[in-house]
């Protein structure tokens, strides 16, 4: 999805859910215990997989679809197994997701769970989503040697048993600032003006505050609310922006989205290039346009980042990328 429709879709979502035929959601306090032990009991089993490196027996317990194209959950594994190698498996949260009973295939699965309009009500909102019965398993890392973490996974019932069916390591900081310190950030820029700035911590306070990106809880919602707003126009969403160069060439930028840099981030701005990215020169000569012209038009982005990463994609999809300091942007 891209970074300028997060915001619009979370509102949808909320609107609509006061319509929208809901699948059938069980937190803890609603399940029976021998299923809420049955799905704990197989998340901590995956769990010490995950921590021992253990890719084969992680394979071995998912759904077949999964085990198919695993290479991508390996490499997650891979990445963080320092996070959670020496950290025990602390259960944050436990839902059962049932979707079963309607078509072979939902095209936006929508679970509430727990009291509609209470403080502590949550949702769910997968795309394309088979019938099935599913459970969320999150757990919360808080002392792993790369700062607190996330690992949400999901599980899905099959032939009586609990098996893997998604994976989701998330860190919860950047550097030493978590979802509230963006926040507090997003709303000074905001009181000075600095409306894009704004917008991009907004939308960094949100993906912290968050274990999963289809989760949505109440205090998201007031933050997608007080976001809303001020959401640039001038910013890539549904069509492409275009920026003019001193080089004079038009850039259609694509997408444009904050990826966090030692305890910074860096502002992502990628755009379509006329032509094969594969000439080194050309293409190196067209990013650092790009950023002059960025930065340039708005300055502002010099108080919030780190760098600006232009990636120049060609025709075929290759894409070529030149990441610039601020400091060294004259």
């Amino acid at each position: 999805m891209r970074l300028k429709r997060i915001l619009s879709f979370a509102l949808l979502f909320v609107l609509a859910g006061s319509y929208a035929l809901a699948e059938n959601c069980l937190t803890t306090g609603d399940m029976d215990p021998a299923t809420k032990n049955a799905i704990e009991t197989a998340a901590k089993q995956f769990y010490g997989f995950t921590a021992a490196g253990d890719f084969a027996s992680l394979r071995n317990a998912a759904i077949p679809s999964l085990q198919g194209s695993f290479g991508t959950i390996e490499r997650a594994v891979a990445d963080n197994r320092d996070v959670f190698a020496s950290q025990p498996a602390n259960i944050y949260s436990t839902y059962v997701l049932d979707a079963t009973g309607g078509a072979p295939t939902l095209d936006n699965a929508y679970f509430v769970c727990g009291v509609y309009n209470s403080p502590t009500r949550l949702q769910f909102t997968i795309p394309n989503l088979p019938a099935a019965k599913y459970a969320l398993v999150i757990f919360d890392v808080s002392n792993s040697a790369k700062g607190p973490y996330w690992l949400s996974l999901i599980l899905q019932e099959m032939s009586g048993y609990w098996k893997l069916a998604g994976f989701y390591p998330k860190p919860r900081r950047i550097g030493n600032n978590g979802a509230g310190w963006f926040l507090t950030q997003a709303r000074d820029y905001r009181a000075k003006g600095e409306l894009h700035n704004a917008y991009f911590y907004y939308v960094t306070a949100r993906d912290l505050a968050l274990p999963v990106s289809f989760m949505l809880t109440r205090p998201v919602e007031k933050l997608d609310a007080e976001a809303q707003p001020i959401v640039p126009k001038d910013i890539p969403g549904d069509q492409p922006m275009t920026l003019a160069g001193a080089n004079g060439q038009n850039f259609e930028v694509t997408q444009m989205f904050p990826v966090p840099v030692g305890t910074g981030m860096n502002l992502v701005v990628k755009y379509k290039a006329l032509a094969d990215v594969s000439d080194a020169r050309t293409s190196f000569a067209n990013n650092m346009a790009l950023i002059k012209a960025l930065t340039t038009k708005y300055p502002e982005y010099k108080d919030a980042f780190a760098g600006v990463v232009a990636r120049a994609v060609g025709p075929s999809g290759a894409d070529y990328g030149t990441v610039m300091a601020m400091n060294d942007i004259k």
